[in-house]
């Protein structure tokens, strides 16, 4: 962001009123008023506008109004921000036209967990100022299909955050972000082949084109990490992909059952069971009633807990395969 001028405090915002009824306003209202739209944060050319100059800044400094998080922005009342505030002003920092992008756009999003480490900003600017904390990126060509807002936070459009994703992802990564996408009504799968048809040389292309090539978006939304290890043994083994949060129709007042797992052919059901969830005797007792529901309707059910999918992988693989060969 530019430096602070010199401007008197006042002049330029409360000089502008006129009237007989004018009464000026606490420029510290001003200055809160404004934070409250960008999750605390205020940079200094936002200052400057509002006629506070350089002194009058370093004075809020120094009376702890201000708190300095990047050259030229400012956290206001207190140093403590939320996540959303760190976004904020990373992309405050990064001048005009400056979006929150990559794995922390899809951590905004929702598309997958926030991520740790320095945060991703994409510039359209040729400059090459680094920032401390900053991941910048500077794409040759950026249109303004490409840009987007969330919660007042300028970001990557969805299209864009995928094709970043598939240089930051490995292809699983990269298929949990089109499923959540999918599921939260965020794909457009046009604006996507519109994005890939003008990306060029982008690293992440290749990999979005395979992934949407052999991946039904939204077909496998795992819930957890043991939901996704589960499925990650299952992939390594080479067995068919199962139907992942699957509903199960059923002849019962519900309509049905969603199961975790569910090789629909082969009338196969797997479920994962995390220990502190599934030690109460309540959800013990509905899962084996879960089980006597689908054993009714014919379907063979592998219950597996988390110490058995993370510490005994192989047997576990090895359980379900038998089964599917076993039906092949």
């Amino acid at each position: 962001m530019g430096r602070l001028g010199r401007s008197s405090e006042g002049v330029g915002r409360n000089a502008a009123r006129q009237g007989p009824d004018f009464t000026p306003r606490s420029l510290d209202a001003d200055i809160a008023e404004l934070a409250g739209r960008q999750f605390a944060m205020v940079a200094a050319e936002q200052l400057i506008a509002l006629g506070i100059g350089a002194r009058a800044v370093r004075k809020r400094c120094t009376e702890g109004k201000l708190h300095r998080m990047h050259d030229g922005v400012y956290a206001v009342g207190h140093p403590f921000v939320t996540q959303r505030g760190r976004w904020m002003a990373a992309v405050l920092a990064c001048g005009s036209g400056a979006m929150l992008s990559h794995e922390h756009c899809a951590a905004l999003r929702r598309l997958r967990r926030s991520s740790s480490g320095p945060i991703d900003v994409t510039v359209s600017q040729r400059s090459r100022r680094r920032r401390p904390g900053l991941r910048i990126h500077r794409p040759r060509h950026l249109t303004d299909a490409d840009r987007d807002h969330v919660e007042g936070i300028p970001c990557t459009s969805v299209p864009r955050t995928l094709l970043d994703l598939g240089e930051a992802l490995d292809d699983r990564g990269l298929e949990r972000a089109c499923d959540e996408a999918e599921l939260l009504r965020l794909l457009d799968l046009r604006a996507v082949e519109e994005l890939l048809a003008r990306a060029g040389g982008h690293r992440g292309a290749h990999r979005l084109r395979r992934v949407l090539a052999i991946h039904d978006p939204g077909s496998t939304p795992t819930r957890n990490d043991l939901e996704e290890g589960f499925l990650a043994l299952s992939d390594a083994a080479g067995l068919p992909r199962p139907s992942v949060n699957a509903w199960v129709p059923l002849p019962i007042p519900a309509g049905g059952i969603e199961v975790d797992f569910l090789w629909r052919v082969e009338r196969l059901v797997v479920e994962v069971d995390g220990g502190a969830v599934h030690s109460r005797r309540r959800t013990l007792e509905r899962d084996y009633d879960k089980n006597l529901l689908l054993d009714a309707a014919g379907f063979t059910v592998r219950r597996f807990t988390w110490r058995q999918v993370t510490h005994a992988g192989p047997e576990v693989i090895a359980s379900v395969k038998r089964h599917l060969d076993s039906v092949g």
